[in-house]
């Protein structure tokens, strides 16, 4: 089954500890105490606190950096204001507040780079260095905004910077988050080489957390790329540092890495006594972002162990949080924000040229005055001015609604476009728990080796689906076809897979008749239907088969759909009952009719759906139909196993052409 893999690359925490220091705390609390609060000392105490209570208590950290910035501006203390709103936008980061994160950042380097350009000698050093670690991390929220290119540009400039003044700390941070944005560009071999140049500074440096760091990212890289012995191997050494360490922010990132790639190694199990662990770590530090990607992956966990209750639980959870991390507002107001810090000095420059345009126009005017020229002339330069004004607030007023206009179709697209969002994300995650009821690849292929399954749903979820079960005396394989595609589909087959695991593993029924039988009956209780309400028609067409393990006997038994046993080049159809699993015909719940066979080797069985035979397409759009399936299969009867499903696949497509797909599909194809 496909994951989501949560690339988690880490901050450049300056001057901000993950734990509170309770005695520095209280030293600091009483400096608060001093007289001379107009001064650059108290205002660097505010600062500091702010960092303190940055993940203990957001809001008083919050509350402190405001306080700071307020003294700082108003007695004119650029460097300890630019400060305090650098460690503001490092506590609304790790809130998930990105928009607040970034207007901060924004203004802090506003300052920055005036001052620069006004000081001198070490000063002015300082002031560059500060300057690089705004630009490093207004990168940080571009990139959690998915605004990769203005990520990279903020990277870059941050580079240049930690470059001249050989801060080999900085430099490391710029390339492990460059990593990821490259990482969110899926250009992974990019990905892998910013994170070794961050390694061997961190090497360089001696600084055991970033080590921890590179070596994480490179393993979570290597298991994007489905590498997982790679990436085990170095996300449990990058484990082994941070627990030396008491990292308790990075054991977050190292439990989920470790417990995603059990996931994708279709170990559940484990999967979740790494995730739980990632999600207690993450709840300590209260960091929202890791919070997500623990709810998210303990989801799909449960999800592939069949425990769909927690997996659902843990799903609303993450929605829930999911809705208060990027609102449309905070992406508008981020790029709102972003626009006018670029455009901030050439609208000085606009503002510059219309007062000297005034000027202008001033002098022009008393001149006019002064020059008393004839009546007729200042009536003929009155009357155009008006007409000139007029027709200006004519146009002027059109442009204003029409941007008006443009406005509002622009919010209702973004509008339409978040909702769509919301919806595909939730089918999506609906096809995970879908996928993860299927029996995985190499289940089949151990009870059945020389078998395939074609399985291609019409949409993201599909009403079709395939089961395989076995005790100790035969095999059950199962092609289903339930009411619908889509999600109402999706949905029967969620209620038929569970039943037929039901039927056989607890109530221990053997023939296939007694199957449908009983499946018949549970379905009609589960959706509550009766001969009375018969036409709400919820059901399940169904090829269901019982293989002797001594490959001697065949039982079938089936609801619409037949089955094909091909012998001897010989092909014979199976037929199944005209009604359907779930569903009352003519006030009559029927009983299943059961098939015996014997069996010879050599002979091969077709299991489908009629979603093959229903699609329309060739030269005159017709549909393809089962006589010409029967050819087809004849056809490639005697090709490997495997070559068939490629035979399949080819001749669908072929046939389909530029056509929708009308239906789920599903085709089982066993030689014994």
């Amino acid at each position: 089954m496909k994951k989501i893999l949560y690339f988690l690359v880490l901050a450049l925490l300056a001057n901000v500890s993950l734990c509170q220091n309770t005695s520095n705390t209280d030293s600091l609390l009483k400096k608060l105490n001093s007289p001379n609060k107009n001064e650059p000392a108290y205002v660097n105490v505010l600062c500091t606190l702010c960092q303190e209570y940055t993940f203990s208590d957001p809001f008083q950290a919050i509350k402190y950096a405001e306080e700071g910035i307020s003294l700082a501006k108003k007695n004119k203390f650029p460097t300890e204001q630019a400060n305090c709103l650098y460690d503001l936008g490092v506590v609304y980061y790790y809130q998930g507040n990105y928009d607040k994160s970034l207007e901060s950042y924004l203004k802090g380097l506003e300052i920055l780079e005036i001052l620069h350009s006004k000081t001198t000698g070490t000063k002015k050093k300082e002031v560059y260095k500060l300057m690089g670690d705004h630009l490093h991390d207004i990168g940080k929220v571009y990139n959690r905004l998915l605004q990769y290119e203005n990520a990279l540009k903020s990277f870059d400039r941050a580079l240049v910077i930690f470059r001249e003044l050989n801060y080999k700390r900085g430099i490391s941070g710029c390339y492990n988050n460059m990593a990821g944005v490259y990482d969110g560009l899926k250009d992974f071999d990019k990905t892998l080489f910013y994170l070794q140049e961050a390694l061997t500074l961190a090497e360089e440096l001696g600084d055991k957390s970033r080590i921890a760091t590179g070596i994480t990212n490179i393993g979570l890289t290597y298991q994007i790329k489905g590498e997982y012995d790679k990436a085990l191997k170095y996300l449990k050494k990058g484990l082994k540092l941070r627990e030396a360490a008491h990292d308790t922010k990075g054991l977050a990132y190292s439990y989920v890495g470790i417990g995603q790639i059990y996931l994708d190694k279709k170990e559940p199990v484990k999967a979740l006594e790494f995730l739980r662990k990632a999600l207690e770590y993450s709840l300590k530090t209260n960091a929202k972002e890791r919070i997500k990607e623990s709810y998210a992956s303990l989801s799909d966990a449960y999800a592939q162990a069949g425990n769909f209750k927690e997996a659902y639980n843990y799903h609303v959870l993450l929605m829930q949080l999911k809705d208060s991390l990027i609102t449309e507002k905070g992406l508008k107001q981020a790029a709102e924000i972003g626009a006018k810090y670029e455009n901030t000095k050439k609208e000085q420059q606009i503002k510059l040229l219309e007062k000297d345009k005034e000027l202008q126009m001033s002098r022009i005017a008393k001149t006019r005055i002064e020059a008393k020229k004839q009546q007729v002339q200042k009536l003929a330069f009155a009357t155009g001015f008006i007409l000139i004004f007029i027709l200006g607030i004519v146009v002027f007023r059109s442009y204003r609604l029409k941007q008006k206009d443009n406005q509002n179709l622009a919010l209702q697209k973004t509008i339409i476009e978040e909702k769509n969002k919301d919806i595909t994300d939730s089918i999506k995650y609906a096809k995970r728990i879908q996928e993860a009821i299927l029996p995985p690849q190499h289940i089949w292929h151990t009870i059945l080796p020389d078998s395939f399954v074609y399985y291609q749903p019409k949409d993201i979820l599909s009403g079709d689906f395939y089961w395989i079960e076995q005790d100790d005396n035969a095999i059950y394989v199962a092609a289903v076809d339930c009411t619908g595609h889509g999600v109402p589909g999706a949905l029967m087959s969620i209620v038929g897979f569970n039943l037929l695991n039901k039927a056989v593993l607890e109530q221990k029924l053997t023939k296939p008749s007694d199957i449908l039988d009983q499946l018949n009956k549970w379905v009609s209780i589960t959706l509550r239907q009766s001969m009375d309400d018969s036409s709400v028609r919820d059901g399940m067409d169904i090829s269901l088969c019982r293989i002797s393990k001594n490959r001697k006997t065949l039982e079938t038994s089936a609801a619409f759909n037949s089955i094909y046993l091909i012998r001897n080049g010989i092909l014979k159809e199976i037929n199944g009952d005209k009604f359907p699993v779930g569903i009352f015909i003519d006030e009559t719940m029927r009983n299943f009719t059961n098939n015996e066979i014997e069996l010879f080797e050599g002979d091969i069985l077709y299991l489908f759906t009629d979603g093959y035979a229903d699609q329309f397409g060739g030269t005159k759009g017709k549909k393809f139909k089962y006589a010409k399936l029967k050819e087809l299969m004849l056809s490639m009867h005697q090709s490997p196993i495997d070559e068939q499903k490629n035979i399949l696949n080819d001749a669908f497509e072929k046939w389909r052409g530029d056509l929708e797909q009308v239906d789920d599909v599903c085709i089982i194809g066993i030689r014994l």
